[in-house]
């Protein structure tokens, strides 16, 4: 099943190639394999939304009372707080997730009043053995992992999607027309709450394999800041931009980067 993740609207524009949008530990060479291959792109945090809070927060503190010394210096731009962009590689038996996320982060955790946007990079690898999967938690900024077992949960499967609508009409969705994403036809719902709105797009194209019907393709949460959640402005979106099913890729972008640590030493494979 391909993934997806909140996102706020941006216009961001991404190379639609699987070769050239591997991630950096993965060479080119090598053995390849078939791939299903697909880019999100987004915003998790809303326009206007924290990236801008913490801004105000510290023009509040820098200087302050405590901090009458000090002075708010931003670098970079906040709105892109929450951007990112995530390249997904699938086989019947292995997904990779790589996503880079921009985030207004303090300079450094002592110097509050120096907050700098950087961009935060992660890995997600899953690969299924029988009834269990195994998957690897990548923090690629830190060279930090985790690995976890989970019980395989079952692929889309034809006729899925119907089902998919009847569950997202008891939970309040209607349908709302048809749209279109990375070149495919999708099925939209739309549920209202007050001033926001939740949608939803299911793949529903013929030209798509039939096990990938059902695939959100386009997804519009609720507005979640705890500081204002009515602004329409922090609403969350995502969409995906690129939906490929005949890519080829190595079958490295399968394996972690040999330089991260592990808690309980190397995963095994």
């Amino acid at each position: 099943m391909i993934r997806y993740a909140p996102l706020a609207l941006v216009c961001l524009a991404f190379a639609a190639d699987a070769q050239s949008a591997l991630p950096e530990h993965v060479k080119r060479g090598g053995p390849q394999q078939a791939v299903i291959y697909s880019e999100h792109i987004g915003n998790a945090d809303g326009v206007g939304g924290m990236g801008r809070w913490t801004v105000l927060t510290c023009k509040a503190l820098c200087p302050s009372v405590s901090l009458p010394d000090k002075k708010c210096l931003i670098e970079g731009d906040p709105t892109r707080h929450g951007q990112y962009l995530r390249r997904s590689w699938q086989t019947a038996s292995a997904s990779a997730d790589y996503t880079e996320t921009w985030t207004m982060l303090p300079n450094s955790p002592t110097d509050i009043c120096t907050m700098r946007l950087q961009l935060l990079r992660t890995l997600r690898i899953r690969t299924s053995d029988g009834d269990e999967s195994t998957v690897l938690s990548i923090d690629l900024n830190q060279g930090e992992g985790k690995r976890q077992i989970v019980k395989k949960s079952r692929r889309s499967a034809a006729g899925d999607i119907e089902r998919k609508v009847e569950a997202l009409r008891a939970s309040g969705y209607e349908p709302a027309g048809t749209e279109r994403y990375a070149g495919y036809n999708c099925r939209l719902l739309r549920r209202a709450k007050g001033e926001l709105v939740q949608e939803t797009c299911l793949l529903d194209d013929l030209a798509a394999p039939a096990t990938a019907h059902g695939v959100p393709v386009h997804h519009m949460t609720l507005a979640h800041s705890t500081l204002n959640p009515a602004h329409p402005e922090a609403r969350m979106y995502g969409e995906t931009q690129v939906l490929k099913f005949d890519a080829v890729a190595p079958t490295a972008v399968f394996e972690p980067p040999t330089n991260i640590q592990w808690p309980k030493g190397k995963p095994s494979k």
